[in-house]
């Protein structure tokens, strides 16, 4: 089916179902994803031999279609030049986890305020 606005619009679920993929025609790899009442921009291809990836990289609120298709033209580039745009998605959301649990940097002054009541005692 080739994807546009109208018909963007009207997609519904099939029945019993809570989560499709409608593929573009006009572009190969790149679709709409509903999982029940959220529409996203998703992209699928095989890089550097691995096995399929997907990414889904915007909400149908927060892209139009014209910019949707866009962007899964320029991440569908990448990875025709050797990029895994999911595999880096997937290291920088590691990365701030890893920081968000990093133990916190503590100054002098918060390490002498946190030692003296325990020094009193």
């Amino acid at each position: 089916m080739k994807l546009t606005t109208d018909t963007v619009a009207r997609l519904k679920l099939p029945a019993g179902k809570s989560d499709k993929i409608f593929w573009d025609d006009a572009l190969p790899a790149f679709g709409l994803r509903m999982q029940g009442a959220r529409k996203s921009w998703v992209v699928q291809y095989r890089a550097g031999g691995m096995a399929q990836r997907r990414l889904s990289f915007a909400t149908a609120e927060q892209l139009s279609l014209a910019d949707a298709r866009r962007e899964a033209g320029r991440l569908l580039a990448e990875v025709r030049l050797g990029h895994d745009p999911a595999g880096d998605k997937r290291k920088r959301v590691e990365a701030v986890r890893a920081q968000e649990n990093a133990p916190k940097a503590v100054t002098l002054g918060e390490a002498v305020a946190l030692y003296l009541p325990k020094a009193k005692a």
